[in-house]
């Protein structure tokens, strides 16, 4: 193989390079493709497999994109579209979180076909407020914020995702959740490895999504009255398993390699698939004496089918 490069190469043409030069050429271009000869397929990045991350000793960075949105939003589907191109690029290593908060997902505020379903949830409105969020589609990645802005336009979400994902893991989450059908409990195992040293602050968060929704959605760039009846809304926050910020998972700052496992039971409620349920979890560093939104930056997150 390496003959067949060399003889297609016309070294006399090169009149640039005389002597020592153009046999240091020479060699540079013999160790160029030896080097080459040696790769071996498979030539693919190697990716967490479906159903979640199951490999327990290697942490892979993931990363959090909430997308706020309503039914009512004209301007919303533009941004779901976003969110769901960068889902299909990342893969498993981004979770899209759609939270429908405020005005436009108000089911008590619109008449039919915009009064059903609700797909509010308390934790959903107080992140809205929290977070200072005043219009929708606006969006977060890892609530970190990006030249100094938190919430950010979703023509900002590309970038931000591929930087938070250049980022080393600090810690590996796995969730190992089970459902019975006769009761609709859901019991979720969630496991917290740590690749560096960790924080007292350290707060785990564990969520019910459900995709898709199929409900109303307002889409201005179509005529008016610009209604698709049959949207189908993805990733959509269906509830918190252990509350709107969630419960601490050490006392004291944690070593590289601590092992942290948390256990959450959760009544799924009648009007949720389970067959299209996910379990979200993420970590996020929360000082018990601060009202800064700069300290609820999420670190880590993990998703799971519930099935």
């Amino acid at each position: 193989m390496l003959l067949s490069y060399l003889s297609m190469l016309n070294f006399s043409s090169l009149n640039f390079a005389k002597g020592p030069v153009k046999i240091l050429l020479v060699l540079l271009v013999f160790n160029l493709f030896s080097a080459c000869d040696q790769i071996k397929a498979p030539y693919t990045e190697s990716l967490p497999p479906p159903g979640g991350d199951t490999d327990t000793t290697t942490a892979v960075k993931k990363v959090l994109l909430e997308d706020y949105t309503g039914f009512y939003c004209g301007t919303c589907p533009p941004a779901s579209e976003i969110a769901a191109s960068l889902d299909s690029i990342y893969g498993e290593r981004l979770v899209v979180l759609g939270i429908h908060a405020n005005f436009f997902a108000d089911v008590s505020l619109h008449s039919a076909p915009y009064n059903s379903p609700d797909m509010r949830t308390p934790a959903g409105e107080e992140y809205y407020t929290f977070f200072g969020i005043s219009s929708n589609p606006s969006g977060m990645v890892n609530r970190k914020k990006v030249s100094g802005d938190l919430i950010l336009s979703k023509n900002a979400w590309g970038s931000a995702v591929a930087n938070a994902l250049a980022e080393a893991p600090e810690m590996k989450i796995k969730l190992t959740p089970q459902y019975n059908a006769a009761n609709r409990k859901v019991s979720v195992a969630c496991q917290v490895t740590y690749a560096k040293p960790g924080s007292e602050y350290d707060k785990v968060v564990l969520m019910i999504t459900e995709t898709p929704v199929t409900a109303a959605q307002k889409d201005y760039r179509l005529p008016a009255p610009s209604d698709i009846l049959d949207y189908k809304h993805k990733h959509v926050l269906r509830g918190n398993l252990n509350g709107t910020w969630g419960d601490l998972l050490n006392t004291s700052a944690p070593a590289a390699g601590t092992v942290v496992t948390k256990n959450y039971d959760y009544t799924l409620p009648s009007d949720i698939n389970p067959d299209n349920a996910h379990v979200v979890a993420f970590v996020h560093r929360q000082k018990p004496d601060s009202q800064s939104n700069i300290d609820r930056e999420v670190i880590q997150v993990e998703e799971v089918s519930l099935k």
